[in-house]
């Protein structure tokens, strides 16, 4: 049972609603984790029979150039980005005692699809303008945009109010907020790694050179996905919930001694 903290948590304390908002949510992010690992799936098998078993380096540019692979990529995208604000949404309603059924939540997530793709880009933008200027600054705008969808998916905001939501709750807590993200990016790495070890394993065994072989690898390095990916969003929920508890309070604070005076 995932209780909503009424206080400002621990470091810890955050992983911890973390860990239990992912565990009772699991009911509603099974079937969009699983298609996106079967996006995934239909996505690297397609890639990899377009390139071959044995592909050159002419031949992988002259995919990446052509409007087929372009065109899949886009909608690749955008089918991503979609089935993980239906996760993220379907979260966000048990973290705030909401009652909304897994098919709202893909209706929902539907409705919040324009300001979730002007937010990506936004953010996304804002990080690498700062990574041109210099490495520290994007990672500093990474960090204060990163909780853009949680917002969006809690208090509702438009865009903007989504991205200047999580530029607010962040200030004052960004390496508080970067040691939870920290031990997420650990999380994905070592998820990545294993992958890649299952997947190099299936392909020197198998040695896939049908679509039922590619399939078959592909399938089996995509099931560690499915119970994996559905940690950013729970993280990323509950830390938004803590940071901005941190936020409101520092708020009163403010106004309490403003009164003061």
């Amino acid at each position: 049972m995932y209780q909503r903290p009424d206080r400002p948590r621990t470091i810890g304390g955050v992983l911890d609603d973390a860990v239990r908002l992912y565990r009772v949510s699991a009911r509603y992010w099974w079937l969009p984790s699983l298609l996106l690992a079967l996006l995934a799936t239909a996505a690297e098998s397609y890639y990899a029979l377009q390139i071959g078993p044995r592909p050159t380096p002419g031949s992988m540019m002259a995919l990446y150039k052509s409007p087929q692979m372009i065109l899949t990529f886009g909608i690749r995208m955008l089918l991503t980005v979609y089935l993980y604000m239906v996760m993220q949404v379907s979260m966000a309603a048990i973290a705030t005692g909401a009652d909304l059924p897994l098919a709202g939540a893909f209706r929902k997530a539907l409705r919040l699809l324009p300001a979730t793709i002007l937010g990506t880009i936004a953010s996304l933008l804002a990080s690498l303008v700062g990574l041109v200027l210099l490495i520290i600054p994007g990672v500093y705008v990474f960090g204060r945009l990163y909780y853009w969808s949680a917002a969006l998916c809690i208090d509702q905001p438009e865009t903007l109010g989504s991205l200047a939501a999580s530029w607010r709750v962040v200030k004052g807590h960004w390496w508080r907020s970067a040691a939870i993200l920290t031990v997420l990016f650990f999380l994905v790495i070592a998820m990545l790694v294993v992958m890649m070890v299952v997947e190099g394993a299936l392909v020197g065994i198998l040695r896939p050179t049908s679509l039922s072989g590619f399939v078959a690898v592909q399938s089996v390095a995509q099931v560690l996905n499915i119970v994996v990916v559905p940690a950013a969003p729970a993280a990323a929920i509950a830390t938004y919930l803590d940071l901005r508890l941190r936020a409101e309070g520092s708020d009163l604070e403010a106004r309490v001694k403003q009164l003061a005076g």
